[in-house]
């Protein structure tokens, strides 16, 4: 796997508008090509058998019913506390 060079790290930092300075862009280099010898381990995992998913954990929806009811202007702050408006 090639190695990401020092100008394709200038690159991504200036189109992250980051003015890194010669010794940052090397550490970042550095950093860069450790996260992609992770990713280049990952790749040879066998996922053949792994369900694909959306979500790393199931998701479900967590807000309460849509449902058209009084406005809280109508209500006093403490009703509308208690109601579970607020």
């Amino acid at each position: 796997m090639a190695e990401i060079s020092p100008e394709e790290v200038q690159h991504v930092a200036n189109l992250a508008h980051l003015a890194l300075p010669p010794e940052e862009l090397q550490r970042v280099g550095q950093e860069l090509n450790r996260i992609l010898v992770y990713f280049q381990q990952l790749q040879e995992l066998d996922t053949e058998q792994v369900e694909s998913t959306s979500h790393a954990i199931a998701m479900e929806n967590v807000y309460r019913e849509d449902c058209a009811r009084e406005s809280l202007r109508s209500y006093s702050r403490r009703r509308a506390i208690r109601a579970g408006g607020y």
